[in-house]
């Protein structure tokens, strides 16, 4: 049987390091899980007696000569683990003592793909194992040329400015759906979509579960949909404490995040999630601004409904309140895409009204989320005032990434006058490593 690579997942065993891929195939998903595998990373083969003197009461370690060299043309031996995570610890206590290693960050999938030559397009061998298509103790090899047909979904959610669900919409797989929070109101004479209305956020989410269970789409696209959209989905399952249930396996979702905690990698069993922005930056895209307002202006010559950001905001809110299917309406052309960058700085002035209580009850709780939710949509502003309210409240740590990010993005002016609120700040951290924060940021 053929297949193409979807998703791929590892874990620890007491028998080894656990394998598994999801397929795509002419006769619908397959999961694949793979025998045992060991972990391997590569050593000088010069400093091979001196690691083995600092592993010599490690368990399941094991060296072996290789036909491979460094990039220094040198000989290297594999060191072997049977599990990864055993391999990741080694690797750390080795080099604090002076060895090299080369390739322990290869995680097990991975490293088995590479070493076969396969991208994505596979043949299966083995026997079908227990449940409904799952191979199990198997091997893949390369299946050059086979291209199965994916079925792809759109996922676009709708908040407020302080990150309130309001609506989940998907199109795809045959169908245009659109779960709202109700109560009902306005007119549904003129929808293209089917609107479902749901009594709280919890059914949304479940709704959305059930969706993906009975569609069972192998894609899932979006504009800055993991950033944005699952991770609210996330905090909202979190929130009001629904297993969001989107593999094809009924697990949940596996999040991963970047050294700097900044930057998030999410992963659905079975199911590819890609996002546009990142997707067009690995293509080798560039644009002034990744927003989606500007990437549809240069790309398609229109954009949003309402371009300016502020106007969209109010009238998304006005819409919810007094017409949500004219919102929906409004929202629709982009069904698959996130708020973007314009968004983001709307979000920021919102926190900002919140903090400083103009038009509105100041709320300082309300102005963190706020700010939380236009730094990690890319806001430098947003990335400042988030760090503000970290180091407030004893999150110096936390605060002092956001303050590189803020330098990383923002413009000499903003810099000069950020720099100049850390000086005279009274929170002592601010005033050196905040500022060095904010200047190392600058010279990225």
């Amino acid at each position: 049987m053929q297949g193409f690579v979807l998703t791929r997942h590892w874990r620890d065993t007491a028998a080894g390091t656990e394998v598994d891929f999801w397929l795509a195939t002419d006769e619908g998903p397959r999961h694949v899980r793979l025998a045992p595998q060991p972990s391997v990373a590569f050593i000088p083969a010069e400093q091979r007696e001196k690691a083995e003197e600092f592993l010599r009461n490690e368990r399941s370690v094991e060296f072996r000569p290789l036909s491979l060299s460094d990039f220094h043309r040198r000989p290297v031996v594999g060191l072997y683990c049977s599990r990864y995570q055993q391999l990741l610890k080694l690797e750390k206590r080795l080099r604090q003592n002076g060895i090299d290693v080369y390739e322990a960050d290869v995680r097990p999938p991975e490293r088995y793909l590479m070493e076969r030559f396969i991208t994505a397009p596979v043949r299966i061998l083995g026997q079908p194992g227990p449940g409904t298509g799952k191979f199990i103790d198997c091997h893949l090899r390369p299946a050059p040329g086979y291209r199965p047909r994916l079925r792809a979904v759109s996922l676009d959610i709708e908040t407020s400015a302080r990150g309130d669900l309001y609506s989940i919409a998907l199109e795809g797989c045959g169908q245009r759906q659109v779960y709202m929070l109700g109560p009902f109101n306005g007119s549904e004479d003129q929808l293209d979509f089917t609107l479902e209305y749901c009594d709280s956020r919890a059914e949304m989410l479940e709704q959305l579960c059930r969706w993906m269970e009975r569609h069972d789409p192998d894609v899932i696209i979006g504009w800055n949909v993991v950033q944005f959209d699952f991770r609210v989905l996330q905090q909202q399952a979190d929130l009001h404490r629904v297993p969001l249930r989107l593999g094809r396996d009924g697990s949940l979702i596996e999040w991963r995040e970047h050294g700097s905690k900044e930057h998030f990698f999410a992963s659905v069993a079975g199911r590819v999630i890609i996002d546009g922005i990142e997707a067009l930056r690995s293509a080798s895209w560039h644009f002034a601004s990744f927003s989606l307002e500007h990437v549809a202006q240069t790309l398609l010559g229109e954009g949003k409904a309402i371009d300016n950001p502020y106007q969209r905001m109010a009238e998304i809110e006005r819409r919810f309140a007094e017409d949500k299917p004219a919102a929906l309406a409004l929202l629709e052309q982009v069904a698959a895409m996130g708020s973007g960058l314009s968004s983001a700085k709307a979000i920021n002035f919102v926190g900002s009204f919140a903090e400083d209580g103009w038009a509105c009850e100041r709320d300082l709780g309300r102005a963190a989320n706020c700010y939380a939710s236009a730094a990690e949509g890319g806001d430098f502003r947003g990335c400042f005032n988030h760090a503000r309210m970290l180091g407030a409240a004893g999150d110096v740590d936390a605060a002092l990434g956001w303050l590189r990010q803020a330098g990383a993005r923002g413009n000499a002016a903003f810099l000069a006058k950020a720099e100049a609120w850390l000086t005279a700040s009274d929170i002592p951290a601010f005033q050196t490593s905040g500022v060095t924060a904010l200047r190392e940021g600058a010279a990225c």
